[in-house]
């Protein structure tokens, strides 16, 4: 017999890059404004430090702060499929 296992919930931090202020905790390396090839429009791209390496990310998406003090992208609507916003936490 197989043994399951469910994530424990954490919460994590993160803001959506280009559509609210940076937090303090944002280092970014790099911000341009190029073309987004997915929609055809001039967007904000950026790139942070990540425990893999430089990670880019487009405006729209999201930098989250894990429990660690880690940073890492994630595109939108994986970002809204997989997280719901705690409104009363305790910091």
């Amino acid at each position: 017999m197989t043994r399951k296992f469910i994530k424990r919930p954490i919460i994590v931090e993160a803001f959506q890059f280009g559509y609210e202020e940076e937090p303090n905790w944002f280092a970014v390396k790099h911000v341009v404004i190029t073309d987004n090839p997915k929609t055809g429009k001039r967007e904000l791209k950026g790139c942070i430090e990540t425990l893999e390496g430089e990670a880019w990310f487009w405006e729209g998406d999201y930098v989250i702060r894990g429990v660690k003090g880690e940073l890492y992208p994630c595109r939108r609507d994986i970002f809204e499929e997989t997280y719901d916003e705690v409104v009363d936490s305790i910091s």
